[in-house]
């Protein structure tokens, strides 16, 4: 995921986007999962962040208990508080998307055993957590 965001999602972006990676975890993380979906969940978010008006964008990874954290944050516009339990369902949306990058986000974490939390305030920003 660090390679994927540093050799491709920064180099992708000229748009000034402050892209910052904070790895806390001293040991690796062992699981299956499928390298193109990484980069999917990865696309989703950060495209996310751009509609919102970010100017950054922060992925952290830590271990909290017996679980791997990994979270995305931007400081955004943010989601209305009313809005956030539907933001995972397909066909919602709250941009010109389509409402389906983050229905497949769910999919994805949820195929790999994992589930997701959502934080948001409004003219502030959104936090996405991903627990493994």
């Amino acid at each position: 995921m660090k390679e994927y965001i540093r050799n491709v999602v920064f180099l992708a972006t000229n748009e000034g986007i402050l892209i910052e990676f904070n790895d806390e975890n001293p040991e690796p993380y062992i699981g299956k999962f499928r390298p193109i979906e990484i980069n999917i969940l990865v696309d989703n978010l950060f495209s996310n962040s751009k509609k919102a008006g970010a100017t950054e964008f922060k992925v952290g990874i830590k271990r909290q208990n017996n679980n791997v954290v990994i979270s995305f944050s931007d400081n955004g516009k943010g989601i209305e508080e009313n809005k956030l339990k539907d933001i995972f369902k397909y066909g919602y949306t709250t941009s010109e998307g389509s409402g389906i990058g983050l229905f497949h986000v769910k999919e994805i974490i949820q195929r790999i055993g994992g589930k997701l939390e959502i934080e948001s305030e409004v003219k502030k920003g959104t936090t996405i957590k991903i627990i493994l």
